[in-house]
């Protein structure tokens, strides 16, 4: 904040996830400043207050990483139209920035909607032969129903009729599915389809014969969320949604975000509540296109690095901001979605792939499951760039894994002219490179084109990218 008595007095303003800043003049909407420092927000009815398009919300507290204090008090009061729009718009606890004014230092979030120009979320899945063998599994019984001088429960009936008809034994049933139970069974005259996860649980009870088993992959990245929605019987890919993880407002780096969680008493919640959030409106955008309900999903899968996975599950990621860098828990784990607040089936599991090391997560563990590279006789090196960074060498003499931050260095981290990359983007790029005639990398993207003038650089590489490096000399890693 800057104070001049000759001058009107001027705020700092923050705007996430894009990262820009600058000097707003007091009194000025925040719509105003934002154009005046190259945020483009929608505003089809050019400050009217009617649209609901530029809405916007503030984050409260002190923020290290930016050395300022935000506070909701930093803007005008509401005013009665405003309220009136928002409410009509459904977006209580935020503001439009055609009517709120600039009246002290500011950190604000741009919900996706709001933004005029939408950042590039590229995280499509290939297609690719695998053996599909699911945890989830339907199968139809019909029940002996029940008789005088029967003391057996429905329950017990469920798993004869399981044992005798499927040759499944040993089942327990989700607290859930039993509480439905004897309704389910009277609707459709004692015949049900059963959903089972591991073989070992039942998770849902249907009346009548149906079909429908549905999982959620999802890559919990620093900077972007990633979903895929899977038909469990057949492994078509039904649907992908991806957006920017919500956590940005908080911090663009990992180390960041552990200092947020360390220096507010609220940051863990915050961070854990914004990517349950997140994760529930991709699970329902993902829903919505493949044509069924959230709660139709019974298995989720999600990976991460370490840091995502302990504020995922609400654990203090504080060891992790230092040497020797320990993990909660290092192994997979298996959670109900309820526990963690998912809206997908009240049953559904979600299974967590196991960790590598204090900074080698479980994103770097699907990656190995995916590519395999120890099913390769040659040398093969994986390199997953993201926010994060993970390399995989892949040699006869076993797998060598390392990870490093590399995102901020492209997205505007102390560059003048960094930044993320906006639909404009050129993704068009050959790389070849040779040191000293050992190696020879090679990688081709598809090519895009540049529209208008160019605003800045950033890192195209938001996927994975699988280089193979034919070493002319490899005794030395063999």
């Amino acid at each position: 904040m800057t104070e001049n008595p000759t001058k009107p007095m001027n705020y700092q303003v923050i705007f996430m996830p894009s990262g820009r800043r600058g000097q707003i003049q007091h009194g000025k909407t925040l719509l105003v400043g934002a154009q005046k420092i190259g945020v483009a927000l929608e505003s089809i009815c050019n400050g009217r207050q009617t649209c609901g398009k530029c809405k916007i919300r503030v984050e409260s507290g002190y923020f290290d990483k930016h050395s300022i204090h935000s506070a909701v008090t930093h803007l005008s009061p509401l005013t009665e139209k405003e309220q009136q729009t928002l409410a009509k718009n459904g977006a209580d606890g935020q503001r439009l920035a055609c009517a709120a004014c600039v009246h002290g230092d500011l950190l604000i979030t741009v919900p996706e909607e709001s933004r005029a120009q939408k950042q590039i979320i590229r995280k499509a899945a290939t297609q690719r032969v695998i053996t599909v063998n699911a945890a989830i599994r339907q199968v139809y019984i019909e029940v002996e129903q029940p008789e005088l001088g029967d003391p057996a429960g429905d329950w017990g009936r469920v798993q004869t009729a399981l044992s005798e008809q499927w040759q499944l034994d040993n089942l327990e049933i989700d607290l859930h599915a039993l509480q439905n139970l004897q309704s389910v069974l009277r609707k459709e005259n004692w015949g049900v389809t059963i959903t089972l996860w591991n073989q070992h649980e039942v998770i849902d009870v249907q009346p009548g014969y149906l079909e429908g088993a549905y999982g959620l992959a999802v890559d919990v990245g620093s900077t972007t969320i990633a979903s895929y929605l899977c038909d469990l019987r057949t492994g078509e890919l039904l649907a992908s949604q991806a957006m920017m993880n919500p956590q940005v407002s908080y911090g663009e780096d990992l180390m960041s975000r552990i200092s947020f969680t360390m220096n507010r008493k609220d940051g863990l919640n915050l961070m854990h509540s914004a990517v349950i959030d997140a994760l529930n409106q991709l699970a329902k955008r993902a829903a919505r296109e493949a044509g069924i309900r959230a709660r139709q999903i019974h298995e989720a899968v999600l990976v991460g690095n370490t840091v995502m996975t302990h504020m995922l599950l609400g654990l203090d990621p504080l060891e992790l901001g230092g040497a020797p860098f320990a993990l909660a828990r290092r192994d997979s784990m298996d959670i109900k979605a309820r526990d963690l607040g998912l809206n997908l089936h009240p049953g559904a599991n979600i299974h967590i792939l196991p960790a590598e090391a204090g900074h080698v997560g479980a994103d770097n563990v699907a990656v190995l499951i995916a590519e395999q590279p120890y099913e390769h006789p040659e040398i093969t090196l994986l390199i997953d760039v993201g926010t994060n960074a993970e390399i995989v060498l892949s040699t006869p003499k076993g797998l060598y894994s390392a990870s490093s931050p590399t995102g901020p260095a492209f997205e505007g981290g102390q560059i003048s002219s960094g930044m993320r990359a906006p639909l404009a983007l050129s993704n068009g790029c050959a790389l070849i490179l040779r040191a000293k005639k050992r190696a020879f990398l090679s990688s081709e993207i598809k090519s895009g084109q540049i529209n208008g003038n160019l605003q800045g650089i950033c890192s195209p590489m938001s996927n994975l990218l699988t280089w193979r490096l034919a070493f002319a000399d490899q005794a030395s890693l063999r």
